[in-house]
């Protein structure tokens, strides 16, 4: 243990007062503290490392701080230092490296594709006669990365999983497949999977379509609007219930709305609806009148958005439960009156042939 020798009032010069010697280490130096204590009052034992190195000494009354500087030791830290600075940078740029892979990879894995729609000049199909549209269709899709070519290609409709085989172009990079007369079952969402070299490419390709109806009920043009569809009516007695459908498609699926003689149509205790269709519970006379389904989609093709409009009317007649009794009431008129003719006729004659 070193020990430091001194006057606390008179700093440097010898003593018979013994100081306590400590050295703490921070960074590259050491501090060295000396406390001067008489030892018959405290006996302290402190443990202190032995060091070489430049010191200074600095004195501040009763305290006594040796700084102690280690050159070996600075360069030591410095060389650690710029061994972990190289270390640090070999290990960026590895990261650099792989993550430009990283990214390389997925932008080559993406795939891209065309949106086509149906060209369609009527509104009515049922499902043994889908309409179909007035040219045909090339759905197609392709990898991101033009580079990328195609070793398989299979496109699934999502509608009923079918698997359709397209063909690939001369260069293999791009799939194709041709709807020659595509009807309104073709439409819909379709899922193209290519197999590279690289891996899987899945994208996504659509048909759309406008909203029509597609049921076996009969309709006609109202008034010459292809679009705009009349049901041949329906009527109901007083009290009976009746449900309106509306059955339309297209893609994406058509929202639905009804109104009632052209004013939103307002539900009540006899007026429900469950999905599309609307119940009459119970109809009344005020429940009589044209009820009209409303069928709107929309889809954007070439950067241009088109809004697609459907319209069917429904006309609804509630007649009298006593409705029967009119038609008997002209019978019974019409048989009163043949048979005052009859009798009338006969008493003619007899009042005749009585004179005669």
């Amino acid at each position: 243990m070193s020990e430091t020798k001194g006057d606390a009032r008179t700093p440097g010069q010898s003593s018979t007062t013994t100081g306590t010697v400590c050295r703490a280490q921070i960074g590259t130096i050491r501090i060295r503290t000396t406390y001067a204590a008489e030892l018959k009052e405290r006996n302290w034992l402190v443990s202190c490392t032995t060091f070489q190195g430049f010191e200074d000494i600095i004195r501040i009354g009763r305290i006594h701080i040796k700084m102690t500087e280690v050159p070996e030791q600075n360069e030591k830290i410095r060389m650690s230092q710029e061994k972990g600075y190289r270390v640090a940078v070999v290990i960026m740029k590895n990261l650099f490296l792989i993550t430009s892979l990283l990214i390389g990879s997925v932008l080559a894995l993406a795939g891209r594709g065309s949106k086509s729609a149906l060209v369609l000049v009527a509104a009515r199909s049922t499902e043994a006669h889908p309409i179909h549209a007035t040219d045909p269709i090339t759905i197609w899709c392709a990898p991101d990365n033009p580079q990328v070519v195609i070793s398989k290609a299979t496109i699934i409709r999502l509608r009923d999983n079918e698997k359709l085989e397209p063909t690939l172009n001369p260069t293999k990079k791009n799939a194709t497949y041709t709807f020659g007369s595509p009807s309104i079952n073709d439409a819909g969402e379709y899922k193209c999977e290519l197999e590279t070299p690289h891996g899987k490419i899945s994208h996504r390709v659509s048909i759309y379509s406008r909203p029509i109806v597609h049921s076996h009920e009969h309709f006609t043009e109202h008034e010459g609007h292809e679009f705009h569809l009349e049901s041949t009516g329906t009527t109901i007695e007083k009290g009976e219930s009746v449900s309106l459908t509306c059955p339309v498609t297209g893609y994406p699926k058509p929202v639905v709305k009804w109104t009632k003689d052209g004013a939103p149509l307002a539900l009540s205790s006899s007026v429900s609806m469950e999905g599309t269709t609307v119940i009459l519970s119970s109809v009344n006379y005020t429940d009589a009148g044209t009820y009209s389904c409303e069928a709107v989609n929309e889809y954007t093709l070439n950067g241009k958005t088109s809004k697609m409009l459907l319209v069917v009317d429904k006309m609804v007649t509630v007649r009298s439960e006593y409705q029967w009794v009119y038609p008997l009431a002209v019978i019974v008129i019409t048989l009163v009156l043949l048979t005052t003719i009859i009798i009338f006729c006969e008493w003619r004659n007899n009042h005749a042939a009585r004179k005669a």
